[in-house]
């Protein structure tokens, strides 16, 4: 799928079930062998669990791109929005763009602000709560299953 079917794959009626939405982003994030791609060619997708855990409020996750080894995501919060506490089997990379992030990493908890990063490893019982409204990157690796682990996609995205 090169990125002319990405961009096609965009076109399909948001109002439709979850099922073509999940299969939309399986797809999309499928491809490894895209080398560039506009943030504007990305949709934020609603989510309201990791891991099976719910969330308060709802997740804003934009995921840009896949290679062979790790997944680059956007991601928005609301202030006072959270996620439970969760572990993955993957290894987390955070850097926060604007506004302020509580996370806590086993027994740890950071504030992070602009420009702060942090590693959420492997396996490790995390969290991670906006502070203000929130926008920061990760980095996955290796490269998630989205519906498995965010589960709970919204509809009309």
């Amino acid at each position: 799928m090169g990125l002319g079917s990405t961009v096609f794959a965009r076109t399909i009626d948001r109002r439709s079930a979850s099922g073509i939405i999940s299969g939309f982003l399986t797809a999309y994030l499928c491809e490894v062998n895209m080398l560039h791609i506009q943030n504007t060619q990305v949709d934020s997708q609603p989510v309201h669990t990791i891991e099976g855990q719910p969330n308060t409020g709802t997740v804003f996750v934009k995921p840009l791109i896949r290679g062979e080894d790790m997944a680059l995501l956007e991601v928005h919060m609301r202030m006072g929005v959270a996620s439970s506490l969760h572990a993955h089997a993957h290894e987390s990379l955070l850097y926060v763009v604007s506004g302020r992030l509580r996370t806590t990493v086993n027994n740890e908890t950071f504030v992070l602000g602009p420009g702060d990063v942090c590693r959420h490893p492997r396996d490790a019982s995390h969290r991670v709560e906006a502070l203000e409204d929130t926008v920061f990157v990760e980095v996955k690796s290796p490269p998630i299953e989205f519906g498995r682990v965010f589960g709970s996609q919204g509809h009309g995205v």
